[in-house]
């Protein structure tokens, strides 16, 4: 089993573990020690799926001094001192997929050229995710720990471990595309609705994100512009009453629902699904209510 650099216990099934730590004087960094300060990604919200790694939220780049003592690699984020053996170190390994990230520790920009083929996602100028990462691999308990970190950190973890680096491809990362349905609401829905949580399907699927994304938007105003061109035959000028403007706006909100409701069928596609209670409200609620407005306005028809 696979587990992930972590500082804080996390809930569900989650896959993370806590490495040992120390915060004894003697293992922190020393005048003998090469300190070196690199981002780190702190990840609390990695699931594993049969669609690969899912994200319930940003990874934290955390930014820590990075050191080797007594044949450890040591992480200090100025109180504590993770350590992990060199020793029991497989290598650096190359993960293509992406991630969503938050914080931001560099003097430079994230838009500086330095960092341009480190495969950062931008939005206005900020680092949301990013399309690659890098991760030392260390077995550990007769686990294998994962350390994430950017790509712009890969020669400081490379000449501090000595390492080189796999391209091999996760065989965990499954890069077929498939809806991922259930009936709750997530815990997370609130990440959805962020510009993180498309960083992953982006990154490994850009067209098909794109496709998708316009199937979704079609869908969404689908069912208003079907209702205003049944509002434009049914009830010309010569034909409108009374009714026919409160009815007119309480079908439209109810079709505004009932997209949501279809859009929320293409968002399985893309790992946002906001659950089948969601998508059964809006089309009931949306449907009752487009089906309401256009009977009080036959009922009062002149």
């Amino acid at each position: 089993m696979v587990y992930y650099f972590c500082t804080t216990e996390s809930e569900g099934k989650v896959y993370t573990v806590i490495p040992e730590c120390s915060d004894a004087v003697e293992w922190r960094p020393g005048p003998d020690e090469t300190v070196s300060s690199v981002d780190v990604l702190i990840e609390t919200g990695i699931t594993e799926t049969e669609v690969g790694l899912e994200f319930k939220c940003p990874a934290t780049l955390a930014e820590m001094k990075l050191y080797v003592k007594k044949d450890h690699l040591c992480l200090f984020n100025g109180e504590e001192v993770y350590k992990l053996p060199l020793g029991q170190a497989v290598g650096i390994r190359k993960l293509n997929q992406g991630i969503p990230v938050e914080g931001w520790n560099k003097t430079a920009p994230p838009t500086a050229r330095v960092f341009q083929k480190d495969g950062l996602m931008l939005w206005n100028g900020s680092c949301i995710g990013l399309r690659f990462f890098y991760a030392l691999e260390i077995l550990l308990k007769g686990e294998t720990i994962r350390l994430m970190f950017p790509s712009y950190e890969l020669n400081k973890f490379r000449n501090m471990t000595s390492f080189s680096f796999s391209t091999e491809s996760d065989h965990r990362i499954d890069n077929k595309i498939r809806p991922k349905y259930y009936w709750n609401l997530p815990k997370n829905a609130v990440f959805f609705f962020t510009h993180e949580s498309d960083v992953s399907f982006r990154t490994q699927h850009p067209v098909a994100f794109i496709v998708l994304m316009g199937i979704g938007l079609l869908l969404l105003f689908l069912p208003m512009a079907l209702f205003f061109l049944f509002e434009a035959m049914t009830f010309p000028p010569g034909r409108q009453n009374f009714m026919v403007p409160y009815g007119a706006i309480l079908g439209c909100i109810g079709a505004v629902l009932a997209g949501v409701g279809l859009f929320n069928l293409v968002a399985a596609w893309v790992r946002q699904y906001l659950g089948h209670w969601v998508t059964i409200a809006c089309l009931a609620i949306g449907g009752g209510m487009v089906a309401l407005s256009i009977w009080l306005q036959f009922l009062y028809a002149v």
